[in-house]
């Protein structure tokens, strides 16, 4: 029971059923996280497979889960830290906070996260789907589920619009396996990616419906869609898969698009030469600063103020003196 909780909280997991079996175990795995034993058991003891642990691994976390406690304290002062003691029975809980270390315990002490990100096969469903893995590489217990749907063109004069027809729902086999490639592919771009799975889903339908009902489905906590920036009369026509999805959804949703600001909006950071002031100070030997436009003094600004004198302190504002 305990192995199949760690399992599906994203865990490698090796089971022996007695000491000696552990012992084989050990000299085989490359590395180890944690150990997790009882004391007495058939075969070798606890005590022992916990030396020969510390032996191979001198850093490993150590936990004895047994009802001998009392038997533990020559043991525990010989092995010293990391080192955990907990009395049967003990709760799942209680266990992965006394193993809380990094390695082993902290990653399946939070809630599994879930994404459902919308990929539509094109530049933008990739940005989408990079946004996606790299949300759930940031908190590293995330579940990443990929959907491709295919939207069906309904006719109001077929009585058969909206039913998939055959050929349709045999392209969805073939759609699976592209999905499957283009997460592949995406996972290849993140390397040492932290994420607990990356599912593929394909649907037939309205893509926004079925983002939204994937994501109530699974309980999501996050969708990841992308959006053209249609607007106008494409938009009127087409729709905003985005925009529906943000309104249906039961969960916050991430809207990604490319980068594509207007540069007439776009303040430059340095305003650039005036040509004519480049001219004059090539000609004077850059005695002379300034064209003759700019060498004018400003003039200065009218205030304007209640009553017959002005008052003494208002400077006005401008150039010159």
């Amino acid at each position: 029971m305990l192995g199949q909780l760690l399992s599906e909280d994203g865990y490698e997991v090796s089971l022996a059923s007695n000491g000696n079996e552990a012992l084989e175990k050990l000299a085989k795995a490359p590395s180890l996280d944690g150990l997790i034993t009882d004391l007495r058991m058939p075969g070798a003891d606890g005590g022992t497979v916990a030396r020969e642990a510390r032996r191979l691994h001198p850093k490993v976390p150590v936990l004895f889960v047994t009802q001998y406690t009392e038997l533990l304290g020559q043991l525990e002062r010989e092995l010293g830290p990391p080192l955990h003691i907990l009395g049967k029975p003990v709760s799942y809980r209680e266990l992965l906070q006394a193993l809380g270390s990094p390695t082993v315990g902290d990653r399946a002490m939070d809630k599994a996260q879930i994404i459902v990100v919308g990929d539509d096969q094109s530049d933008l469903g990739t940005r989408a789907l990079d946004t996606a893995l790299d949300m759930a590489h940031s908190h590293g217990n995330t579940n990443v589920h990929v959907l491709y749907a295919v939207e069906l063109v309904v006719d109001p004069l077929n009585p058969y619009a909206g039913i998939p027809p055959i050929s349709a729902k045999d392209q969805l086999g073939k759609e699976q396996e592209r999905v499957m490639v283009r997460v592949q592919a995406a996972l290849g771009r993140h390397q040492q990616l932290r994420v607990r799975s990356v599912i593929a889903h394909t649907a037939v339908g309205d893509p926004a419906h079925a983002l939204v009902d994937l994501a109530a489905e699974l309980d999501a906590d996050q969708i990841v869609v992308g959006t053209h920036g249609r607007t106008g009369f494409s938009r009127a026509i087409l729709g905003s898969i985005a925009e529906r999805v943000v309104r249906h959804s039961g969960c916050p949703v991430t809207v990604v698009r490319a980068k594509a600001h207007d540069p007439e909006k776009r303040v430059p950071d340095i305003e650039p030469l005036c040509p004519d002031c480049k001219k004059e100070r090539e000609k004077s030997g850059d005695v002379n600063t300034w064209c003759a436009r700019h060498r004018e003094h400003h003039p200065r600004a009218h205030v304007y103020h209640e009553g017959s004198d002005p008052p003494s302190s208002v400077r006005p504002w401008g150039f010159g003196g």
